[in-house]
């Protein structure tokens, strides 16, 4: 068993990063284009919610940062005695922190600001709710790229810096310990 999670460190922990910076990619996408045009004119510029087409991500953002987290999680278990530990503890709780912020902060802005759904009008109040929401939509798009980022540089940690077998340690003054 021990032998097989030593395969899997690298694998788990690459596949949590792209799972990170995929996240962080379809937020840098909902922000540039959606979220941008949404701010624009509110509730006139909700119309890109309307009909049998309307934009709705919610497939996205309810099956993604679950599967992300359950990936950072799963790295963070199998590189437990690595040196990447430290990392990955990092790359998690900025990713709950980001979680906690878009759940608690995020969500409820942008349903205040869609509740009253589209109409043919420009209200100048509600666009200076949305301004809000598309910044505190930015803090949480970077927060997850740093979540990522921090994964990466998990990456670059050799998984296991014991001696190879048949090889004992040596010191800086070439002594063996």
């Amino acid at each position: 068993m021990r032998k097989l999670l030593s395969i899997l460190r690298t694998p788990l922990l690459a596949a949590a990063v792209v799972g990170v910076l995929l996240q962080a990619g379809g937020q840098l996408f909902a922000i540039s284009v959606v979220v941008r045009q949404m701010v624009a004119e509110p509730p006139r510029s909700f119309s890109v919610l309307e009909g049998p087409f309307g934009y709705d991500s919610s497939f996205w953002w309810d099956t993604v940062p679950n599967v992300t987290f359950t990936l950072l999680l799963v790295a963070l278990v199998v590189n437990w005695a690595s040196p990447r530990r430290g990392l990955l503890l990092a790359s998690l709780g900025i990713f709950i922190v980001t979680g906690l912020t878009a759940v608690f902060v995020l969500d409820p802005i942008h349903a205040e600001v869609i509740a009253g759904g589209f109409s043919d009008t420009f209200d100048p109040a509600l666009r200076d709710r949305a301004r809000i929401w598309y910044r505190v939509d930015w803090m949480v798009c970077g927060l997850t790229a740093l979540s990522g980022i921090v994964a990466l540089a998990a990456v670059t940690r050799a998984p296991d810096q014991s001696p190879a077998r048949g090889q004992t340690a040596t010191r800086h003054d070439g002594g063996a310990f």
